[in-house]
């Protein structure tokens, strides 16, 4: 998440005497009127990886209310809490004060995405400190508001994992760990676009980079772009077992695109039907690099244009 560079002055800060315990913890709030579901009141605690968990954290509470903007003679009633936790414990201590140093939280949080539809970022995030303090308080250090990412879903009736999804998570990481240098490059700037996708607050913006992710698993001719990703990408949803992505569906989603990128925005007069389309293009795209960092032969179709050709054959007209 933060390169060298970019750490904060607070990593220059005096070390401890002695040896601290370290959590980072990102906090997924609840949203609007949502209660957290019964399975994950039960106490459910999933492990993604090694020390990383899924879990409702005990000291959420204080986690959020450090990452909270703070005014002066302004105290406002905080209206929602948590609905569960990313929480990876025995952190090394170096770099001391940097939140997810080498970002697994990041690739956790990205990678959820990909299982079911979420906005969980890092709004509430923050390493936890114990042992560094001689009267023995704990140390909750934000992740500093510039470097926070936020993310944004369609509407949906789940934008959250169940404990079930939790488990393919970390499946999921596990695999993707084990072999994302293996990964095909159009691979891996697709991940790269659907991600930033999901980053985007407007429509026209996250319409660009599904584009573009898509376009990174299947273009292979610069003429012929709009054909090209119609039939391509209605091959690759049909391979893959989504329903209601057809060539016309696609045509229109990529001239929208088209008319955005070169300065001609098209009036949509009904938004929620443009949400729905980018919805349906850009479960597409997640279900394409799921499928690829899982399954290796389907990885390989994207390693080149022959291979992308033979599995969704398209021709000029």
């Amino acid at each position: 998440m933060l390169s060298p560079a970019q750490l904060s002055s607070s990593n220059q800060l005096p070390r401890p005497v002695q040896e601290p315990v370290i959590t980072d913890v990102v906090v997924v709030p609840l949203r609007g009127n949502d209660l957290v579901p019964d399975e994950w009141l039960g106490g459910a605690a999933v492990e993604l990886l090694p020390g990383l968990t899924l879990e409702r954290f005990e000291d959420a509470e204080a986690v959020i209310e450090a990452c909270m903007s703070r005014g002066l003679h302004f105290d406002p009633a905080r209206q929602f809490g948590e609905l569960y936790s990313f929480v990876r414990r025995s952190l090394p201590s170096e770099p001391f004060y940097t939140f997810d140093s080498d970002h697994v939280m990041q690739d956790a949080l990205g990678l959820s995405r990909l299982v079911q539809v979420n906005p969980h970022c890092t709004q509430y995030a923050a390493r936890i400190i114990d042992g560094s303090r001689a009267d023995g308080e704990r140390v909750i250090a934000p992740l500093p508001a510039p470097d926070r990412f936020y993310a944004y879903v369609p509407p949906t009736e789940q934008a959250h994992l169940d404990v079930s999804q939790a488990h393919e998570l970390g499946s999921l990481l596990d695999r993707f760990h084990a072999g994302r240098h293996g990964l095909p490059e159009r691979v891996r700037n697709a991940l790269w676009s659907c991600e930033y996708a999901a980053r985007e607050y407007f429509r026209e913006l996250a319409s660009v980079q599904v584009a573009s992710g898509l376009e990174a698993l299947i273009k292979t001719e610069m003429r012929s772009a709009t054909d090209q990703f119609a039939t391509r990408v209605a091959g690759m949803a049909a391979d893959l077992g989504i329903a209601g992505v057809d060539a016309k569906l696609l045509r229109g989603f990529y001239a929208e695109r088209s008319g955005q990128v070169h300065g001609d925005p098209r009036p949509v007069e009904n938004e929620t039907e443009a949400n729905h389309r980018l919805g349906l293009v850009h479960s597409v795209l997640r279900a394409a690099i799921r499928r690829a960092i899982e399954d290796g032969d389907y990885a390989a179709v994207f390693a080149g244009p022959e291979s992308i050709q033979r599995r969704y054959p398209w021709r000029r007209r």
